[in-house]
């Protein structure tokens, strides 16, 4: 699929969900229902956004959602995930939440969850239909910029996936403070990996904000390829979860990529990399279950931050 065709489908997106929405009808568990009814299904009543009672400006969310494939499971379905993904974006309700392994299917399932009237979202598909979305809180924040690029193009990996990634620049309402919050998922192979490492460092470099936060599945760990983890953490940035020890409070760590509880040790693969001048209030993984099920292959990420 070329470029042109990637940002079109994001207005094609838009355009079904509302279509959708218009209807009154749409499919989640099997059946069909009115819209409203699951806007009761899926809306639960917000708690306040600080769930781990740590003082914080900002709160973060990243979650890879887990593009459906038959091994998976019927108890892993996108059918029986997606209100576990729903409740714990309620419980833990973020001022920002990013999202990767994002199907046609989950982006409108997100969509009616977070509706464009409370978030604002960017977000790109890439030659297997699948984008890396950020949604931002409008009471939260103004909106300055934003956009999507391009990592590295169809490839001679497993997947021959096209790898991409989203931004915003946004605006504390409160404080004026400035942050870029970029959101991606990484190709398999280890040159590439440092491509887009290499590409996003630049990019939010040109960004001029009081601080950045990227994060995602980079699919490499820290021992894995070492060169595009010290790209990420640069000469003055930081890896939250091991700052949050230093600096905040860690409440679960560990490996973010479990495969639906198959891996004995999980590697953690899901990082958010930070400017030197955030300080990590709190780091932790989402390991919550539902109903005994898993909310993905993959534990989601937390973090609170400062803007200093």
């Amino acid at each position: 699929m070329k470029l042109g065709e990637l940002l079109r489908s994001k207005k094609l997106v838009s355009a079904v969900v509302v279509l959708t929405m218009l209807a009154g009808f749409i499919v989640y568990d099997g059946s069909i229902g009115a819209a409203h009814a699951h806007s009761t299904f899926f809306r639960k009543d917000k708690i306040e956004s600080n769930y781990y009672n740590v003082d914080h400006e900002v709160s973060i969310l990243s979650q890879n959602l887990r593009a459906p494939q038959d091994k998976d499971g019927k108890d892993n379905s996108i059918t029986k995930r997606t209100p576990r993904i729903m409740n714990m974006l309620d419980k833990y309700n973020t001022d920002i939440r990013c999202f990767q392994e994002c199907t046609y299917e989950w982006k409108a399932r997100l969509d009616i969850q977070m509706s464009a009237m409370e978030y604002k979202t960017e977000f790109l598909f890439n030659n297997k239909g699948l984008c890396n979305p950020i949604y931002v809180k409008n009471s939260k924040f103004k909106v300055l910029d934003g956009g999507s690029m391009v990592l590295t193009p169809d490839s001679t990996d497993t997947y021959n996936e096209s790898r991409v990634a989203s931004w915003l620049k946004v605006a504390d309402k409160t404080t004026g403070k400035t942050l870029v919050i970029m959101n991606a998922h990484l190709a398999t192979e280890s040159t590439r990996q440092i491509t887009s490492c290499t590409k996003m460092m630049e990019k939010v470099q040109t960004l001029d904000a009081d601080g950045y936060i990227i994060c995602g599945d980079f699919n490499f760990d820290m021992n894995s390829n070492p060169g595009a983890y010290a790209i990420m953490k640069g000469d003055t940035g930081k890896d939250m979860a091991i700052a949050a020890g230093q600096e905040g409070v860690q409440k679960y760590t560990g490996g973010t990529f479990h495969d639906f509880g198959r891996k004995s040790k999980p590697k953690r693969i899901d990082f958010f990399f930070g400017s030197g001048n955030l300080q990590s209030k709190l780091y932790s993984l989402i390991k919550d279950s539902y109903d005994g099920g898993y909310l993905s292959d993959h534990y989601g990420i937390l973090t609170y931050i400062d803007i200093n």
